[in-house]
């Protein structure tokens, strides 16, 4: 049996807001030298990716929401298949310029699930 939308979604503003909290403060060397951070903010990774990728198949109309739905499926596939090729570089530029807004498009629609 499917999780809800909600399930997903709260399950990916979690990991969003898990995201923000480890970096605050932080710098891109700092990252770098930081093996337990760059660990977890990849496994996060995965998990948005995935969550994602679930929501928009059990749950087509919320999902789509999510323009940006395939870059991340295919960013996890990259850290889970192709490990060894994970750039500090992008997933630094990713972490910086997308989690804050996915966390916000994540909160509009929950949101309007609450309203429906």
């Amino acid at each position: 049996m499917p999780r809800s939308a909600r399930a997903y979604l709260t399950e990916m503003k979690e990991t969003c807001e898990y995201l923000l909290d480890r970096i605050e403060g932080m710098t891109f060397d700092g990252y770098c030298q930081d093996k337990t951070v760059r660990l977890a903010v990849e496994r996060c990774f995965i998990t948005l990716g995935e969550a994602v990728k679930q929501l928009h198949y059990h749950h087509p109309s919320i999902g789509s929401v999510f323009l940006e739905r395939p870059g991340m499926v295919a960013f996890r596939n990259v850290i889970v298949h192709e490990y060894w090729a994970v750039d500090d570089e992008d997933v630094w530029s990713t972490l910086i310029t997308k989690i804050r807004p996915l966390k916000a498009e994540i909160e509009r629609t929950l949101e309007s699930l609450e309203e429906s």
